[in-house]
């Protein structure tokens, strides 16, 4: 089963928080295939990592890692190729600071080496990796700030709640210096 949008963001923030030690460089890779399009679930994670989990600035210190660059034709650059594709795609291209990678996944691993374009990526991304913390968890809010204060009053005893029975609070008539409690006066004596 697929995780919701709040479950991927708790699951990112455990993550970051348990593995990578506070004020350490971060550089975000954002993994895609160039053997399939772009989808709206990519679209919308990009959107979610920057309004839940770091913040609207993440792009900053970010790099586009396209998978699967064999898909390419020979001799053809991932610039050119990418420069076909949708205009929702190059806004998120052009707001990726670390820009795009090509990485064919044949050659990642070379008789056990590491390969050029893996360290490519490492230099790239350490190039674009700042200190980053996680966005404060926005609760959402019971009241507002109006209906908070009252239900402070309430919780205090200074206020009833709307639409409970019971007897009003007493309140001070300053004209004449007498209270009144919201109840009929007693009737005069000796009636």
């Amino acid at each position: 089963a697929a995780l919701s949008a709040a479950e991927v963001c708790a699951e990112v923030r455990r993550g970051f928080s348990e593995l990578v030690p506070e004020g350490s460089p971060v550089c975000l890779l954002l993994l895609m295939s160039l053997q399939s399009r772009v989808s709206e679930d990519e679209f919308e994670l990009v959107r979610l990592l920057q309004s839940q989990v770091f913040g609207p600035s993440i792009l900053q210190q970010s790099v586009v890692v396209w998978t699967h660059a064999d898909a390419l034709d020979e001799g053809q650059l991932l610039e050119d190729y990418l420069r076909d594709s949708g205009e929702r795609l190059q806004d998120l291209l052009k707001e990726v600071e670390g820009g795009s990678v090509a990485i064919d996944n044949r050659m990642a691993l070379q008789h056990g080496e590491t390969s050029e374009q893996v360290l490519g990526l490492v230099e790239r991304a350490a190039r674009v990796s700042r200190p980053t913390s996680l966005m404060k968890v926005k609760e959402p809010r019971q009241y507002g700030r109006k209906s908070a204060r009252r239900q402070r009053q309430i919780e205090a005893g200074l206020l009833r709640a709307r639409g409970s029975a019971g007897p009003e609070p007493s309140s001070s008539n300053p004209a004449d210096g007498s209270a009144t409690t919201g109840e009929d006066p007693p009737p005069p004596a000796g009636s």
